[in-house]
């Protein structure tokens, strides 16, 4: 997963490994990795790592918890594009196409302040 200038976490592409542990045979250090991932955003609701636990519950095919953790991560930053990408997905996944919708459009608005300075 990459990381932008700001220490945010970017979204994570496709190459980055997310799987879960009931979710595809792995080995026990990604199993290890995954645990601290999930410990990590349990401590810290809003950490930057917070969409990239969502999006592997979310490609694991548990959307609704996938959700809820995303919902948890933006109460504590939502300053945090990717968690917001994050609940957009989600929320496209659950048919909640209105509420993805307004997701994607708080994201164009914070991305074009943060990129163009607010013009």
């Amino acid at each position: 997963m990459s990381h932008s200038s700001d220490g945010d976490a970017t979204w994570p592409s496709r190459d980055d490994d997310l799987s879960l542990p009931d979710s595809s045979p792995t080995s026990q250090s990604d199993n290890q990795a995954f645990a601290e991932l999930e410990s990590l955003v349990e401590a810290d609701p809003g950490s930057s790592e917070f969409p990239r636990l969502v999006e592997a519950y979310r490609r694991a095919g548990q959307v609704e918890h996938a959700h809820r953790l995303a919902q948890r991560g933006l109460e504590a930053s939502p300053e945090r594009l990717g968690g917001r990408v994050a609940l957009a997905l989600c929320l496209i996944d659950m048919s909640e196409f209105s509420e993805a919708s307004e997701e994607l459009a708080k994201i164009l608005v914070e991305f074009s302040s943060r990129e163009f300075g607010g013009l």
